[in-house]
């Protein structure tokens, strides 16, 4: 049913334009019909009795009128393809006909009076009236046969039963012309449903080409406003930490030392959050991200998001605060942390809000974790649009405070690739109530805050191999594992790592996925297999093309993506190093 569907409609609309067409043909028909009317009453008054001709010519009249009027009323009704199909079609249908009929009736009420040249003269006047239906309803191939049968085959028919020195040449003439006219309307039918196809086709092409064009149009402007949005809002926290640093080596103040080095790391963790917003977006494009569930107590969740967002909520003077909770919910850890911090900053930089709570309901058997403010809630006209990729609310463009558009859109397709659902709860009247809500799950271990102790502990000196072709990351990677007691080799491209890796065992390799010259964090990958070499390897990349993250993601290895913190880094180094050690 779903294929036939649009070859109905496509029908539909064809022969409505079919019946228009025929209409405005038979409207100008019309009056030449009108006109021959008029002087076939002035060649047959003469000669024939007043009540016969009066009756035809009534009859032929009371259809000329209607012919006129039909045409009239469907050019100042513009009816619709299927009222059109419905009614004025069959309407059409039934004029002809009574077309057929009157024309046809004056064979038989005038041609007996006529002289030979007259009926001569009627016959080229028969051929005209059947030429005109053709033309006029050549979509109705059963209406022309029964005017060329009605017409021209009372005509045959008359001079086969009337003897004269042309009757029976005539009536040959008659039955052929209108088995020739017949095939005229065959033919014309497949020409101008052909023709009316096509030019509703081009007419669909150039719309779709026309919404086609308006929507990358739309995605163009989005993207180019959704870059001027990163520029700045990258800008402003790098500024903050840029004049930070400054106050850090330009005083010996304790106090003005530490609360810069606060700030310096509060900008430094709103970039984080923005390119960690990109970054999903990226990833969520690329299809390269899997939700990994498990059962997770809500009470670690809400106690880890008050710990990392609880530093930016204290310098915003925003009151943030949780309600306990006993749920358990199937969730991805990483994924549910993304969407309620993208709720938690949206609400800090966006709502004005003075408070913030963090709180967890259940419905049946799925769980709703809402972030609700007090802040000026989200506008009527953004709703439709709120979790739409590259789309900013309408205070937020007001205020210049941007956004990049991308956090909700991310956050919507996140909570989706868990079985669950994301959404704005337009009860909540009091600033703005965005929710999680996933599926329940049996009991779980607490998964509790980050205590900042290291994973594990490994006695032996352990040995890395650090491969980036950027010298400043290089040096600052290698710099961070020296003090933390590894065994550090840094190298810039794959000839240096290989030497490396011939040199003895190494309990960790870490790889930037882009090196100088077109070489790839894979080619590491193959150096380490081809030397036989079970060591383990981490993955470091900024990229932002969605093949490389399709190709990053089918190695199958641990992927950290930049900005990445030192901690980040060395906790995944121990585990994995501990892993293998064992």
């Amino acid at each position: 049913m779903t294929t036939d569907a649009p070859d109905k409609a496509d029908h539909l609309r064809v022969r409505a334009a079919e019946s228009r067409i025929e209409f405005a043909v038979s409207g100008a028909f019309t009056f030449l019909l009108g006109g021959t009317l008029l002087y076939v009453y002035s060649l047959f008054e003469p000669i024939t009795p007043p009540m016969r001709l009066w009756a035809w010519s009534g009859l032929t009249g009371f259809v000329v009128l209607i012919m006129a009027l039909v045409p009239i009323a469907v050019f100042l009704r513009q009816p619709d393809d299927r009222e059109i199909d419905r009614i004025w079609s069959p309407v059409g249908k039934g004029v002809a006909i009574l077309y057929g009929l009157a024309v046809g009736a004056s064979v038989w009420m005038l041609l007996p009076y006529a002289s030979e040249p007259l009926r001569l003269l009627m016959v080229v006047f028969y051929a005209a009236a059947v030429g005109g239906q053709v033309i006029s309803t050549a979509e109705s191939l059963a209406t022309v046969v029964f005017g060329v049968i009605a017409i021209l085959g009372s005509a045959a028919l008359f001079f086969l039963l009337t003897p004269g020195p042309y009757s029976a040449p005539l009536a040959l003439f008659l039955i052929a012309f209108g088995g020739l006219m017949v095939g005229v309307a065959m033919t014309l039918k497949v020409a101008v449903r052909s023709a009316i196809t096509a030019r509703l086709r081009a007419e669909t092409a150039t719309r779709d080409l026309a919404v086609a064009l308006s929507t990358v149009t739309e995605a163009r402007d989005a993207k180019t406003q959704f870059i001027a949005a990163a520029s700045h809002d990258l800008r402003q926290p790098l500024q903050a930490a840029s004049l930070f640093l400054a106050q850090l080596s330009a005083t010996e103040d304790g106090e003005i030392q530490a609360r810069a080095q606060s700030g310096v790391r509060l900008a430094l963790e709103e970039t984080d959050a923005l390119l960690e917003r990109m970054q999903d977006h990226l990833r969520l494009d690329a299809g390269v991200v899997e939700a990994r569930i498990e059962a997770v107590a809500v009470a670690g969740v809400l106690a880890r998001l008050i710990q990392e967002t609880e530093a930016l909520a204290s310098s915003r003077q925003v009151q943030l605060s949780t309600v306990p909770s006993r749920l358990t919910v199937a969730i991805d850890l990483a994924m549910t942390g993304r969407v309620l911090r993208n709720f938690v900053h949206n609400a800090l930089r966006h709502a004005d809000a003075t408070r913030i709570l963090v709180l967890a309901r259940k419905r049946g058997n799925r769980v709703r974790i809402y972030v609700l403010d007090n802040g000026s809630g989200v506008s009527a006209e953004d709703r439709p649009v709120l979790f739409d990729s590259y789309v900013q609310g309408r205070r937020s463009r007001e205020s210049g405070r941007g956004g990049l558009g991308l956090g909700l859109a991310s956050a919507l397709r996140m909570g989706q690739l868990m079985g669950g659902e994301v959404g704005l709860d337009s009860r909540w009247k009091g600033g703005a109530a965005f929710y999680l809500e996933v599926p329940t799950a049996e009991s779980a271990p607490l998964v509790g805050p980050d205590t900042g102790s290291p994973s594990m502990i490994v006695p032996e000196r352990r040995s890395v191999l650090v491969v980036d072709d950027d010298e400043q990351a290089r040096l600052a990677l290698a710099g961070l594992f020296e003090l933390h007691g590894w065994e550090v080799s840094a190298v810039a491209d794959l000839a240096e790592a290989r030497t490396r890796m011939a040199a003895g065992r190494l309990d960790l390799v870490i790889t930037d996925w882009r090196l100088d010259r077109g070489e790839r964090g894979s080619d590491i990958v193959a150096a380490l297999k081809t030397l036989e070499l079970d060591s383990p390897l981490i993955l470091i990349t900024g990229e932002g093309d969605p093949a490389s993250h399709q190709a990053i993601a089918a190695t199958g290895l641990p992927t950290l993506y930049k900005p990445i913190s030192g901690k980040q880094i060395l906790d995944l180094a121990d585990r994995l190093s501990a892993r293998d050690a064992g």
